[in-house]
């Protein structure tokens, strides 16, 4: 990042984020125009929060049996996300 940006990331009980700019110049642009600031960590976490809540949204709303249900949990876990629950984030 050309020595603009410093980070830290810690995972655990308490996961954060530390971010340092060191361009007076990115601050001001960002406190200009927040709604133009990403942050792809962040986006990452939201993204899978919601894919989550969609695939045990899918589960419990479909009766499927206990075997059933297992392999979809050891599927979502190895990265397969049925593409109902994908389509409905």
């Amino acid at each position: 990042m050309l020595d603009l940006l410093l980070y830290e990331v810690k995972g655990g009980n308490n996961p954060e984020i530390f971010i340092r700019v060191n361009s007076q110049l990115q601050i001001e642009s960002t406190i200009k125009q927040p709604e133009l600031y990403q942050n792809t960590i962040l986006n990452n976490v939201h993204k899978r929060h919601k894919i989550s809540v969609a695939m045990l949204t899918y589960l419990f709303n479909n009766q499927v049996g206990t075997d059933e249900f297992w392999n979809y949990i050891e599927d979502y876990f190895l990265g397969k996300v049925p593409q109902e629950v994908l389509e409905s984030v």
